[in-house]
């Protein structure tokens, strides 16, 4: 039998059809777990990515390698629902091709 981890599978389940960061809603964030003025916020400071980071992909979007390392290390926190923290990774990734990028 697989180790208990902690998480049950449905929190962590990954969305086939998982949302981009720009197709994010508040109401996304707010079924996650966060306030409405919280969703705002950090909706706000998610659509400023792409002028926080430099670095972008030749169709102008983020690596999402680069964009998830901010998330995590700054917009995140450990106050937030868990929900919130797998919302954003799974669409941080959404168009993360594993059988081309692993």
């Amino acid at each position: 039998s697989a180790p208990d981890t902690g998480f049950s599978s449905k929190t962590c389940t990954m969305s086939s059809a998982s949302k981009s960061l720009r197709e994010l809603t508040p109401l996304d964030l707010t079924k996650a777990g966060l306030s409405e003025p919280a969703a705002r916020e950090l909706l706000s400071r998610l659509f400023e990515l792409p002028n926080v980071l430099s670095i972008r992909l030749r169709n102008g979007t983020v690596d999402p390698r680069l964009a998830w390392h901010h998330i995590s290390k700054v917009l995140l926190t450990p106050e937030m629902p868990h929900e919130v923290h797998v919302l954003l990774y799974n669409s941080t990734y959404a168009a993360w091709d594993t059988s081309k990028l692993g």
